[in-house]
This record gives structure tokens, C-alpha cells and sequence, in this order.
């Protein structure tokens, strides 16, 4: 699979650009700075432009180390390279993304990014619907089955814990109000925040 370092940077500046024009919109209020209700987009906004900033700082040593010396160097050799040892910074195959299940085998997702996605609209579509901790519950328990986490109990009871903690802490300590849902996951919500 060949890579395209330029739609990868445009993509990162498309993201930087739509968080900004996000936060943008969020309203200021008086309050503590942690009540604030620009205070959690821009920390997530913050924390993501220095997540990605080093992530493309990393690719980009990587692909330097990995750069051939001079264009006339590679010219010159008629003979064909020798193949190089893969290291544990990169994987033995150009296509394969790094993972590897319990064998040891390479593990190939190329759908995973789409239906993590397509998780994420779901979840916007039925958050007013299901509530809060139950449409986080279950976009959590999506993301994590696609991402082939192993044990489905775990998984299951690590989700409905997410659901649980972030209702209670935003809906609590924070004061941010959460969708409820409807019917008895409105009464249920209520025991939470």
C-alpha cells in the first residue's frame, strides 16, 4: 500500500481547522475555570494538537532514517539492494498496520476506520433517544469490538464503567447537563447525575 504524506497532512490541517471552528462557537460563562464551558473543548483541543503534532513529528524522523542518502546513490547501484532487517520500529510488511494477534499474525483492518465512523454517527443519532451512559456504553463497546479487544464480558462490563464514570463526573462534578434518554432510561439516568 503506497502512502500519500500530503492527503495525510491535508486530512490533520481539515481536523485542526474543524476542532478550531468548534471551539469557536462554544459560549463563555463565569465560573471556576474547570466549569467553564470552554474549558474541556479547548483542553481536548490542546491535548489532540499536541498528540497530533508528535505524531507527525515521529513519521517524519521515521521516514528521514528511512530516506535513501542521495537520488545518484540509488542511481548509481545496478545491482539490487540487499533487503534490510525490519526493525521493531517498523513493520515487516509496508501494508500490514503494526498489530498482531495472540499467533502472532498481522492483523488487517482495513474497514476499521469506516465503521468507527459509522459507530459515531449512530451514537449521535441515538444519544437523545438512549441517554447518555447507554449510547456511551455502547459506542465505547463498538469501538472496542472493532478494535478486536479480546474478552466480550470485560468489554462489556469496561463500557457500561465508561458510561458510568463519564455520566458521573460531567453530569455531577461538573454540572454539564447530559441527554437522559427517554422513558425508564430517563428514571434510571437520574440515579447517576
Amino acid at each position: 500500500m503506497k502512502k500519500f504524506p500530503l492527503a495525510s497532512s491535508l486530512w490533520f490541517v481539515a481536523g485542526v481547522a474543524l476542532l478550531l471552528a468548534v471551539l469557536a462557537t462554544v459560549p463563555s460563562a463565569d465560573g471556576l475555570f474547570y466549569q467553564l464551558p470552554r474549558f474541556w473543548p479547548g483542553t481536548a483541543v490542546a491535548l489532540m494538537l499536541i498528540g497530533g503534532a508528535a505524531v507527525l513529528v515521529g513519521e517524519l524522523r521515521k521516514r528521514r532514517s528511512h530516506a535513501p542518502a542521495s537520488p545518484e546513490a540509488v542511481e548509481s547501484t545496478d545491482a539490487e539492494p540487499a533487503e534490510a532487517e525490519p526493525t521493531d520500529a517498523e513493520p515487516a510488511d509496508a501494508d500490514a498496520s503494526g498489530a498482531k494477534d495472540p499467533n502472532g499474525e498481522e492483523i488487517h483492518q482495513p474497514w476499521a476506520h469506516v465503521l468507527i465512523v459509522l459507530a459515531i454517527v449512530a451514537y449521535i443519532a441515538v444519544i437523545e433517544i438512549a441517554g447518555f451512559i447507554l449510547a456511551t456504553s455502547l459506542l465505547f463497546f463498538a469501538i472496542a469490538t472493532i478494535m478486536r479487544a479480546k474478552g466480550l464480558i470485560k468489554v462489556l462490563v469496561i463500557s457500561l464503567g465508561v458510561g458510568l464514570v463519564t455520566a458521573y463526573f460531567f453530569g455531577n462534578v461538573l454540572s454539564v447537563p447530559l441527554p437522559r434518554g427517554l422513558g425508564v432510561l430517563a428514571d434510571l439516568s437520574r440515579l447517576i447525575y
